[in-house]
């Protein structure tokens, strides 16, 4: 505790704020403050604060919560450690954070980074000069970054995100996506940004694809890997079934009580046997034509399901892969009514572009050359352009025929196939399981955990906050480090958000955010009344209960103060 010391000096009494501890035994001052003459101690009691000259407004909340569990977790220590470089302006470890931060609570380019960093408290906290933060400095960092420096990086965190964060291993879901780039076509350095069938339809463009494995509670980024985006999901994941399979061996053990969850879409024989040879357990969905059977049982003759609303099921041991696996066709209400919506959205679409096919081949060519356009062939191509959902071509019927000697359309919905597809269709999934203790409800619910990994790729995707974009790398080396901070950025995020949920306050990530980010610190820059010097005087912008709860929960007020 401080304590208010005099000391006579030249017959005049000045005073000091002083700290003791016990040195060896003995009393010792460690720490004091001069304070000035009785007089100085009375006159800058009683004197006014003067008038604020000046207001700066720093971003608080958001970057004080991050960096938080930068800390606990060590982040830039474990960077550091595996890229080490001479003790001169910030290290490789504070590089990839700034870049994490800015993803998660601003996205903005690297020509834009320094100017974002002097706007928030990091400044004050990290000491450095903005111009430490310009584009080509990045780029220099990020060139000392390699891909076995990536997955070093990687392992670190997830020993201790399992061992001191006691994230939960139990549950994984892995999945895959792909962002689209303005990288150019006749850019031959660049290996990784390739066109393939884009998820934003932007096929037109080169894209690189993002795997990743995540925790079933609260999606912690565990593994990831960036690919050429021309690979398609499944042979990704035969391409990343060894590794996950050696990844989990080393990170977590043969643990049995470990089950993978993925999509249909990753399946494969090759990647299947890998894991059963690798002997994981895992839980994903299957096309019907796997088991065409068990996919076509009515619905009349599955159960109810206990604690999933609107939801059905049955299920039956059989043996695929050379290994027994549990398969439960499931039967969701609203999964049905999400796809007949979807199904009569698609089918009013196409007629409505049937009609107007029509309509231009009633009208003829207007010119002979104009009649190879409108040959039975060339309109059978046009039909098939049309009806590009599978299920619409299943119910749609279309026929040309000849009328008053011109090609013309005859078409309509197939009540009797539609009804068969309601009945026998809509709404199912096929899933599979090696788990075959388990009850159908059980496999159900871990399968539907896919909505989480989904979702954290719907956030990478966000324009506000988290996103991958923008991605100005042109190289393969930079698109990988890049990939890094994006993942980080959501590991940082969403481990914020599990402690938030934890200790009670109910908002969702990007509510989360929101609020965070309008947590300001206001510098009251004050002009003395009496001398010409300045001080200044730190304090949070009025907070609503929300943000007043999140600074409490995450201790924001203790990582301002360095």
């Amino acid at each position: 505790m401080a304590s208010i010391i005099k000391k006579i000096k030249a017959k005049k009494a000045y005073y000091y704020a002083v700290e003791s501890k016990r040195v060896d035994g003995k009393p010792r001052i460690v720490w004091q403050k001069y304070l000035g003459t009785l007089d100085d101690i009375v006159r800058k009691c009683t004197s006014p604060p003067g008038e604020v000259s000046e207001v700066d407004i720093f971003s608080a909340g958001g970057v004080a919560a991050m960096l938080r569990i930068v800390q606990k977790l060590s982040l830039i220590e474990i960077i550091d450690k595996e890229i080490p470089k001479r003790d001169q302006g910030a290290s490789v470890g504070q590089y990839i954070v700034l870049a994490a931060l800015n993803r998660i609570l601003d996205p903005c380019s690297k020509l834009q980074m320094s100017e974002w960093y002097k706007q928030t408290v990091l400044h004050r906290l990290w000491k450095h000069p903005e111009d430490t933060f310009t584009s080509q400095m990045f780029w220099n960092h990020m060139d000392m970054v390699d891909e076995i420096n990536i997955d070093n990086i990687q392992e670190a965190i997830t020993e201790k995100l399992i061992h001191d964060f006691g994230i939960n291993p139990r549950g994984l879901l892995y999945d895959t996506t792909n962002f689209f780039t303005y990288i150019a076509t006749g850019n031959k350095r660049n290996t990784i940004a390739q066109r393939g069938k884009n998820k934003a339809k932007r096929n037109d463009l080169r894209q690189v694809g993002l795997a990743l494995l995540v925790s079933k509670d609260f999606q912690i980024p565990l593994f990831h890997k960036v690919y050429q985006g021309d690979k398609p999901d499944r042979g990704i994941f035969v391409k990343y079934a060894d590794e996950l399979v050696e990844w989990q061996n080393k990170r977590i053990g043969h643990a049995e009580e470990t089950t993978l969850v993925f999509d249909k879409g990753n399946i494969s024989e090759d990647a299947m046997n890998r894991l059963i040879v690798g002997r994981k357990h895992y839980v994903c969905a299957v096309p019907k034509t796997t088991c065409p059977e068990l996919y076509s049982t009515s619905v009349d003759a599955m159960k109810i399901v206990s604690g999933l609303p609107g939801t059905r099921a049955y299920a039956e041991i059989i043996e695929i892969w050379s290994k027994r696996h549990k398969a439960v066709i499931a039967y969701s209400e609203s999964f049905f009514a999400s796809e007949m919506a979807d199904l009569m959205d698609k089918l009013r679409k196409y007629e409505e572009k049937l009609h107007d096919l029509d309509l231009w081949l009633k009208s003829g060519p207007q010119r002979p050359v104009d009649e190879k356009y409108y040959s039975k062939a060339n309109v059978q191509k046009r039909v098939n352009a049309i009806l590009s959902y599978p299920r619409a071509q299943e119910v749609m019927d279309v026929k040309i025929i000849q009328l008053n000697g011109k090609t013309r359309l005859e078409y309509g919905i197939n009540q009797d196939k539609l009804n068969n597809m309601m009945k026998n269709e809509l709404g199912r999934t096929l899933i599979l399981s090696t788990r075959l203790e388990w009850d159908e409800d059980e496999i159900i619910s871990n399968y539907r955990s896919q909505q989480g990994i989904e979702n954290v790729f719907r956030h990478m995707k966000n324009k506000d906050y988290l996103h991958w974009q923008p991605e100005f790398h042109w190289t393969d080396s930079k698109i990988k480090v890049h990939g890094l901070y994006c993942v980080l950025a959501m590991l940082l995020a969403n481990l914020t958000h599990r402690e938030v949920v934890q200790k009670g306050l109910d908002l969702s990530l990007i509510e989360m955010l929101d609020e965070l980010n309008s947590i300001r610190e206001v510098a009251l820059i004050y002009k003395s009344a009496n001398t010409k010097s300045e001080r200044n005087q730190l304090a949070l912008s009025r907070m609503n209960p929300s943000q007043k709860k999140l600074t409490e929960i995450l201790e924001i007020p203790m990582v301002l103060k360095g």
